[in-house]
C-alpha cells in the first residue's frame, strides 16, 4: 500500500540522496590517504630496521644483541636470510596497503598474500632458532624473553596490513552497494 506521510518525508531525493554518497566517498578517500600516511612510513622503517640487521650479519655478525644470543644455534648467513626475509614480508604487507590505498584492490591482495606466507615462514624460522637456544640452556629465559619479538613482529606488521586492507575493502564494498541500491531505485 501506500507509504505513511512520515516515511514519505524521511525519503532523500535524488540529488540528496547523490549528496549523502558523494559525501561518504569523499570520507572514505580521505580515510585510504591518512592510512596510507600512517601504514606505509612505520612498515618502511620496519623493513629497513630488518634489513639494517641482515647487513649487519653479513659485516660484524655478532655486533647485535639478538644476533649475539643466537650464535650457538644460527650462522651469521642464516641470520642474515632470516632478517632479510623479514623485512622483505614487512615491505611486501606495506605496499600491499600503498596499492590497496590507492584503489588497486587486486594489486593489493596479490602482494599481501606472499607476504603472510613469508611472515608465517619467517616467524617458523626464529621460533625454532628460539628454541633450539632454549633448549642448549636447558629452556632457562635469562634473557631470552627480550627475543620473542623476532618471530612475532613480521606476522604482526602483516596481520595489521592484512586488518587495514579488510576494513579498506569493507568500506569500498558498502558504497558500492550504496551506490547500486542507488541505481536499482532510481529506476524502479
Amino acid at each position: 500500500g501506500p507509504l505513511p506521510q512520515e516515511d514519505v518525508a524521511s525519503i532523500l531525493d535524488e540529488s540528496e540522496q547523490d549528496a549523502v554518497i558523494q559525501e561518504l566517498a569523499a570520507q572514505s578517500a580521505r580515510a585510504r590517504r591518512q592510512t596510507q600516511l600512517c601504514v606505509t612510513p612505520l612498515g618502511a622503517c620496519l623493513a629497513l630496521l630488518y634489513l639494517y640487521f641482515a647487513g649487519q650479519a653479513l659485516v660484524d655478525p655478532w655486533s647485535i644483541r639478538h644476533h649475539a644470543e643466537l650464535r650457538d644455534v644460527l650462522r651469521p648467513l642464516a641470520i642474515a636470510a632470516g632478517d632479510l626475509g623479514s623485512s622483505i614480508a614487512v615491505a611486501a604487507g606495506t605496499w600491499a596497503v600503498a596499492a590497496y590505498c590507492n584503489q588497486s584492490e587486486h594489486h593489493g591482495r596479490a602482494i599481501l598474500r606472499p607476504a603472510v606466507v613469508l611472515a608465517t615462514l619467517m616467524a617458523v624460522f626464529w621460533s625454532l632458532g628460539i628454541l633450539k637456544m632454549l633448549r642448549l640452556r636447558g629452556f632457562v629465559l635469562d634473557g631470552a624473553w627480550r627475543m620473542f619479538w623476532l618471530p612475532a613482529a613480521p606476522a604482526v606488521w602483516t596481520l595489521i596490513t592484512l586488518s587495514v586492507i579488510n576494513t579498506v575493502g569493507a568500506v569500498e564494498r558498502d558504497l558500492r552497494a550504496l551506490r547500486a541500491a542507488r541505481y536499482r531505485f532510481r529506476h524502479i
